[in-house]
């Protein structure tokens, strides 16, 4: 499975679906289509909703580039990256969580 690849476009209320001009908040990817609106317009967390799913593919390429260099560098621990971390971080954890969110953004969606 993959997703629409290229950066995806955050579009505010203000302009809305491009197709439409509907007014809602709507991702559109490189191809130029409405990937996804966001429902209910009026929440307050609207705004930070869209905005953290069209970073969504930037996120996902960092995150596996990340664990790229992670292999390639042999470490297991965020220090190894110069990371600040508090005293109860649990270093395995942070990796098992980091490869379990790749999982998670592509997985196949059981229909």
């Amino acid at each position: 499975m993959t997703h629409t690849q290229g950066q995806w476009q955050l579009h505010s209320p203000t302009q809305g679906d491009p197709k439409t001009g509907d007014g809602t908040y709507c991702i559109t990817g490189s191809h130029g289509g409405v990937i996804v609106k966001i429902i209910p317009e009026d929440s307050p967390e609207t705004p930070a909703n869209a905005a953290l799913i069209s970073a969504s593919p930037a996120m996902l390429s960092a995150l596996q580039a990340l664990l790229r260099e992670k292999a390639l560098e042999g470490g297991d621990d965020p220090d190894d990256f110069g990371w600040v971390r508090s005293a109860d971080a649990d270093p395995a954890g942070t990796w098992q969580a980091a490869y379990q969110a790749i999982a998670k953004a592509t997985e196949e969606v059981k229909s």
